[in-house]
């Protein structure tokens, strides 16, 4: 034996030419490599989960159903006719300006600025 494996064993598998085409448009697509596109395919097929999301992937996604919990409510408020925009002109808008403001926070939070 030539040497060691370290991790994963090396496989090999000959597609024909529009197989080949295909994983690597669907792959480029959801830019991961060849490999871990083929991978992930046998994986689903065997029934094996995915990781766990981690702690801040939770978080993100809390936080996005909030802000998508924010559209909606101001959305109703708008369309309801239960506000009155002569005493309150602007309570839609300010809604919507605090959701605007939570996405930019959230975007940070993720580009990790």
């Amino acid at each position: 034996m030539k040497g060691k494996t370290h991790g994963n064993a090396p496989f090999s598998i000959r597609m024909p030419a529009e197989l080949r085409t295909h994983v690597k448009g669907m792959a480029g697509a959801r830019k991961v490599s060849e490999a871990a596109y083929i991978c992930a395919l046998i994986e689903a097929d065997m029934g094996k989960r995915s990781r766990r999301p981690s702690r801040q992937h939770v978080m993100w996604r809390q936080e996005l159903a909030k802000i998508h919990a924010a559209i909606i409510y101001c959305g109703k408020q708008a369309s309801s006719g239960q506000v009155d925009y002569r005493r309150q002109p602007n309570v839609v808008t300010d809604g919507l300006l605090d959701v605007v403001k939570a996405i930019l926070r959230l975007e940070d939070e993720v580009r990790g600025k």
